[in-house]
């Protein structure tokens, strides 16, 4: 069988859950910058996480991004130092948990980048949207 793609390369991608009731982000900010990551995935992203890494350099050193931010725990985005040819979020469930995904160019491969991030188990009004999660729902799109 012949790979997906005709080039190797090498990326580092570093994906966090911020938690969203997280009053401290400069610990994340400083792993993100001693990593030095090619791509980023966060997910729990708040207007106010947002809003902190649109106030330090992060969009500077990686400037091409799809960001949902959200005030419940269901925000998302992605963040690349190559460019992102394509972006769009979707959800799995009729809850519409925001999930994105990025076509990312790297060096002329096209790699596609998928962010998501499921309902908590254990909390008994998700679990009717964890099993449509986990069942391999159908993508359906959210954003054009």
């Amino acid at each position: 069988m012949k790979p997906a793609c005709d080039k190797e390369f090498q990326i580092t991608l570093l994906s966090a859950n911020l938690f969203t009731r997280n009053t401290e982000l400069a610990g994340i900010l400083d792993e993100i910058k001693s990593v030095d990551p090619d791509i980023i995935v966060l997910q729990e992203y708040t207007p106010k996480c947002h809003n902190f890494f649109m106030a330090s350099d992060v969009f500077k050193r990686w400037s091409y991004s799809l960001c949902v931010p959200r005030y419940d725990t269901f925000g998302s985005a992605i963040l690349s130092k190559m460019r992102i040819t394509q972006a769009d979020s979707f959800h799995l469930d009729e809850m519409s948990v925001v999930q994105t995904m990025a076509s990312i160019d790297i060096d002329g491969q096209v790699v596609t980048v998928f962010n998501v991030h499921l309902v908590p188990p254990g909390i008994k009004h998700y679990l009717v949207h964890l099993q449509q999660q986990m069942s391999g729902a159908t993508i359906i799109p959210h954003l054009n």
